[in-house]
């Protein structure tokens, strides 16, 4: 019996080695086993004593996660008992993921207002804070700014709003999950409307930018948040001194210049105003050195051509850029990368240079091959793509719409 119970153990090494017996194949594998694990063991942690345990359970509240928690974590939140209104909170921030539950506890238990006193009293020192209650009570608001009616509750309570911008401004430590929640805030269009019309929020986001120009670094979400303002007011931004700001990080070649602060700076080019201003500072010229830069070369075009798309638009941009001749071969290249958008935007750059006749004529003779030998990466592209080789195909005294 023994001997058929070791012809199982280590059934494959056994297979494979014939001239040894069972009980020698087991006996060779447990030595080497034990050999292993002892060295195994000498890696321990040296200070045992300092292996503090887990606090998982006594930050969690003990409930479980059914229909009714709701409730009862509102109620242990609203406790004097500091543990229990860690625990309330802690456990709501998690609670909040579920849709159902979040849309619950915003429309049947006003959790907004519950939670804005709560972190208000903590902000301005009325109620001390024990734990991490501040930062939790962030993460709920966060989740909440993802609903339309959770924007809607957040932006009743003004002063919570402007506390969040406070927030950023002091550079405090919830100051990306503030940044975070201004920019859902603003991806509702109602939303992002009056904001702009009723309150001061792009009054205090210019604060914030123009305080230290030098900054080398803002939050992703930040610029997002300041992308929503601009697309929709482009020439107030203007005159709040965004375009001067933007165009010397831009120059500067600041840090993730070439991202959202790109993305930003584009978006105040569809005005008049901002056309104008691209124009005095020879835009194209600027755009050109960053795209024709090859000792350092950047990872994501595709803002810097969406700055170029939209720069095309007056006749003094058309006429400089008939003076960089192998502009529409490095865009024919950018197109080739695998980035939808950003090839998008360079068949339509295209489209916008080719206006001028003699680079149309560069384009349909020098460039056309290399074009049509680009593999389009959407339906869109592909139709933009073919639109532009039609466009070119025609003669100049055919250049109309129709």
């Amino acid at each position: 019996m023994w001997e058929e119970l070791a012809s199982y153990k280590n059934h494959f090494l056994q297979l494979e080695v014939k001239h040894m017996k069972h009980e020698t194949v087991n006996n060779l594998v447990t030595k080497e086993y034990q050999q292993v694990q002892s060295k195994r063991c000498r890696c321990k942690c040296p200070d045992d004593a300092k292996c503090e345990s887990s606090t998982y359970f006594r930050d969690h509240a003990a409930l479980a996660y059914g229909f009714q928690c709701v409730e009862k974590l509102i109620q242990d939140m609203c406790s004097d008992d500091p543990l229990l209104r860690w625990q309330g909170v802690n456990s709501l921030s998690e609670v909040m993921l579920n849709p159902w539950q979040a849309q619950r506890a915003i429309l049947q238990y006003d959790l907004v207002r519950k939670c804005k006193n709560m972190f208000l009293r903590i902000q301005h020192g009325y109620l001390k804070e024990y734990y991490h209650e501040r930062r939790q009570l962030m993460k709920i608001f966060y989740l909440i700014s993802g609903y339309l009616n959770g924007a809607h509750a957040i932006l009743s309570t003004i002063h919570l709003v402007q506390e969040f911008y406070l927030i950023v401004y002091n550079h405090e430590s919830t100051r990306y999950l503030a940044c975070k929640i201004l920019r859902n805030l603003t991806e509702k269009t109602e939303i992002l409307l009056y904001m702009l019309n009723e309150t001061r929020s792009f009054q205090n986001l210019s604060i914030i930018f123009n305080t230290d120009p030098c900054t080398p670094f803002y939050p992703n979400a930040l610029w997002e948040h300041l992308c929503h303002f601009l697309e929709i007011a482009p020439k107030m931004a203007i005159q709040a001194g965004y375009f001067e700001l933007l165009y010397e990080r831009i120059k500067s070649r600041m840090l993730f210049y070439h991202e959202l602060c790109m993305k930003c700076f584009a978006m105040l080019l569809r005005c008049e105003d901002g056309q104008q201003r691209f124009d005095k500072i020879d835009g194209v010229k600027l755009l050109y050195d960053i795209i024709a830069d090859k000792q350092k070369k950047l990872d994501n075009y595709e803002f810097v051509m969406l700055a170029l798309q939209h720069g095309l638009v007056s006749n003094r941009s058309l006429w400089r850029c008939r003076e960089f001749t192998d502009l529409p071969n490095r865009v024919i290249a950018l197109a080739k990368l695998e980035n939808k958008n950003l090839q998008l935007t360079c068949f339509k750059s295209l489209r916008l240079l080719s206006a001028m006749p003699c680079v149309k004529t560069y384009i349909l003779h020098g460039c056309m091959s290399d074009l049509m030998s680009i593999k389009c990466l959407n339906e869109q592209n592909e139709c933009t793509r073919d639109t532009l080789a039609e466009w070119l195909n025609r003669d100049i005294c055919d250049s109309s719409e129709m």
